[in-house]
């Protein structure tokens, strides 16, 4: 399911610079039944409650800190943004991507100070998770690819 979303997208042509799409988070649900928000580089938005209330996503994928695109840096949502974002969301794991610097490991700070309910995934390169329901949770499972 495609969810609005608070991001500024565009795109360099040139010399030129120009706004490309209307920005889109995502509402995966598997056959298993496990409700994936997918949230890309949204920023922090009222409607991320929303989110939580009608949807229930029991993981979050969240995009945490900042990029350099041409030699600027850009943030969407910062670290201690997404660990309120996850609350709101009222997931039972959540997953920073695309961060720098330290941002997933402040990331993990806040998620623990905001929403200690929450159980932070910092993924490292190779790694992966499995997630599966049981008993009205989510449990993981990690291994190396």
């Amino acid at each position: 399911k495609a969810l609005p979303a608070e991001h500024l997208s565009f795109q360099k042509l040139g010399e030129n610079a120009y706004i490309s799409a209307p920005p889109l988070s995502y509402l995966v649900t598997t056959p298993g039944g496990i409700r994936i928000f997918f949230g890309g580089d949204t920023s922090i938005s009222a409607n991320h409650q929303l989110f939580g209330r009608l949807y229930k996503p029991h993981v979050a994928v969240l995009g945490v800190g900042g990029v350099e695109i041409h030699g600027q840096s850009f943030t969407e949502l910062y670290p201690d943004e997404a660990a309120l974002v996850a609350k709101w969301l009222g997931v039972k794991v959540a997953l920073p991507i695309h961060y720098r610097f330290d941002e997933g490991a402040t990331f993990v700070k806040e998620l623990k100070r905001q929403a200690p309910r929450v159980e932070p995934a910092l993924l490292k390169a190779g790694e992966s998770y499995r997630f599966s329901q049981n008993d009205g949770g989510v449990r993981r499972s990690a291994g190396r690819k």
